[in-house]
């Protein structure tokens, strides 16, 4: 990074959190850094660094479109990519080989084919993308298994970003996945614009929501718990609120507090679950 890397592509992985590790992701989240990092293969956890919320964490698929069943899952993955590659060897040859540390190279590769296309994005704005055009395969949204999906580097190349990826979602009904361990990029309208989510939590707990937006404005969190108890609270920008849920799905209604209507472009936040 110190060397101008914009985007490192990281094959390794630790069984637990480490805080100099969370040190160097956030070094490289301050200086614009693309991470993107493979799950690992032991058909369990998603280890670190992958697991960090700004890392863009990268699973296997087989080729039929299933996730390997060694390939590390859980709240932490972004997507997946192919499992099985015919790539370079040592002394000039070409050999198979497979795992998690073949599909994150492809994401990272699609980054810079997209990022060089469009060198004013940001790192944030990346991830989103290749969220955004990834093929979903465990039903609709945001899933445990593949993440948002399967790498497209064909709609990636061709389609527009979008300043919210999950609208609609205006209504209950309509409320989107969201992983409890990532943090998104998202968008209000204007002050009437209500978003909503849902998590999946395995277990009772506490889950911690915090909004990358200008400190001058607020929104109104309302969580409504498994157990069907119902949380009002109004989150500062750069706040963090923590809201106790019980094992099952919890959902989130997101609104500005100021509900005059604005001009002009959205209002985006950061939301980190």
């Amino acid at each position: 990074m110190d060397h101008g890397a914009k985007i490192v592509v990281l094959s390794l992985g630790l069984n637990k959190y480490s805080s100099y590790m969370s040190d160097i992701v956030r070094y490289a989240e301050e200086r614009d850094v693309l991470l993107v990092v493979a799950t690992g293969n032991e058909g369990n956890r998603v280890k670190y660094p992958a697991a960090y919320p700004t890392v863009l964490a990268v699973g296997g698929v087989d080729s039929d479109g299933t996730v390997d069943v060694r390939s590390n899952t859980g709240p932490e993955i972004d997507v997946v990519a192919p499992w099985d590659v015919f790539t370079t060897a040592k002394g000039g040859d070409y050999e198979y080989k497979d795992g998690t540390s073949m599909a994150a190279p492809q994401v990272a590769a699609a980054a810079a084919l997209y990022w060089g296309k469009h060198p004013e994005m940001k790192p944030y704005q990346i991830r989103q993308m290749i969220r955004q055009t990834a093929d979903d395969l465990g039903g609709r949204g945001w899933d445990s298994t593949s993440g948002y999906g399967l790498l497209r580097v064909d709609r990636l190349m061709k389609e527009t970003y979008l300043a919210d990826m999950y609208e609609p979602n205006n209504r209950k009904d309509q409320a989107k996945a969201i992983s409890i361990s990532k943090k998104i990029s998202a968008s209000f309208s204007g002050g009437a614009d209500q978003d909503w989510y849902y998590v999946d939590a395995a277990y009772d707990g506490t889950v911690n929501v915090a909004l990358d937006l200008d400190s001058s404005l607020s929104v109104n969190v309302q969580h409504t718990d498994a157990s069907g108890k119902l949380t009002s609270k109004t989150v500062q920008g750069g706040q963090t609120v923590p809201l106790k849920v019980t094992k099952g799905r919890s959902y989130l209604q997101l609104q500005l507090s100021d509900r005059r209507p604005y001009g002009g472009d959205a209002i985006s936040a950061d939301d980190f679950l």
